[in-house]
């Protein structure tokens, strides 16, 4: 017997779990004047092994590191709320609701500004989409005008706890809510 796949809620739950922990390793690197990994001497899978201080990270290093951690996470999420979107809502780029409509646009261009280079992400701003103004309302925000072609800073849509706001928005809204009776999800 195999498990049922994946729902849409399950894939945003599981993006906001690794973004949540990014967001701590970073947090925990940032706030320690020692590395934070240095625990880690030895590590073995199947046939292949390290060997003792070759997983070692310098602070210097583990601070690149985490900063790249978050970014892939944050680009982890973005993919997963824009498939959600795409999956769960019709239309939604021209959705009735302008929040959602809002939020599918923030989730697409943020997706796309991570697309092509996620460690290095740069606004990719769809025509439609240039010299606009996305807002969720004391969620999350994005003003597009001058943005296309430009590397992405986290300022451009109001910081990480944003994204996270918008994600748990999406969940909140969005997705289908398990079934009282026995836990699955509806159909």
């Amino acid at each position: 017997m195999t498990s049922a796949p994946p729902t849409p809620d399950d894939l945003l739950l599981a993006a906001e779990l690794q973004f949540k922990f990014a967001l701590g390793i970073s947090a925990a690197v940032i706030s320690n004047d020692e590395p934070v990994c240095s625990e880690l001497s030895v590590f073995s899978w199947g046939r292949h092994r390290t060997e003792p201080g070759e997983l070692f990270l310098t602070k210097k290093q583990e601070r690149l590191a985490s900063s790249m951690v978050e970014h892939t996470a944050t680009y982890a999420m973005a993919v997963q709320l824009d498939r959600a979107l795409q999956d769960l809502l019709t239309d939604r780029f021209h959705h009735a609701n302008a929040d959602l409509r809002a939020a599918s646009w923030i989730a697409r261009l943020i997706r796309n500004a991570f697309a092509h280079d996620p460690l290095n992400p740069v606004w990719k701003v769809q025509p439609e989409a240039i010299d606009r103004r996305f807002v969720l309302d004391g969620v999350i925000e994005l003003d597009t005008t001058a943005l296309d072609g430009k590397p992405v800073s986290r300022s451009d849509y109001g910081g990480p706890l944003a994204l996270l706001r918008l994600l748990q928005y999406v969940r909140r809204r969005v997705t289908v809510p398990p079934r009282p009776s026995d836990g699955s999800r509806a159909a």
